[in-house]
């Protein structure tokens, strides 16, 4: 759990003023926290079809390859926010910061359509990929 930032999200939660979602995981997690749903492991279509209705995926580790979380909440046009440092993203470096960007969110309505471009434009853009 630690290792994803499912605590991380239950330090912060209480000083945040949106819902949390967590997905992934196939052991019990408890929460002390009304704006925590745990969903743990479920189909990822289902899961994918969850979170496209939602503002914002958040990626709260800082030793991550390209997550497909990331990729997936820019794609979306959400407004991704994680500890990695992407182009347009939204990062942070302490929870203050953290807590400051998810309840920024409600402020936010209209696409986040400059990292979607960016990452339509840059994404698998290397050498050894022909077209």
């Amino acid at each position: 759990f630690e290792q994803y930032g499912w605590g991380i999200v239950e330090r912060i939660a209480d000083k945040c003023e949106v819902d949390f979602f967590l997905y992934g995981n196939n052991q019990e997690w408890k929460t002390r926290h009304k704006n925590v749903i745990v969903k743990g492991r479920i189909d990822k279509d289902l899961m994918n079809e969850e979170v496209s209705d939602m503002q914002a995926g958040l990626r709260p580790l800082d030793f991550d390859g390209e997550s497909e979380i990331i990729i997936n909440s820019v794609l979306r046009g959400q407004h991704t926010i994680s500890r990695i440092k992407y182009p347009y993203v939204d990062s942070y470096e302490t929870e203050e910061d953290l807590i400051k960007l998810l309840n920024d969110l409600p402020n936010k309505k209209a696409p986040n359509f400059k990292a979607r471009n960016w990452f339509l434009k840059n994404l698998n853009q290397y050498p050894w990929v022909s077209k």
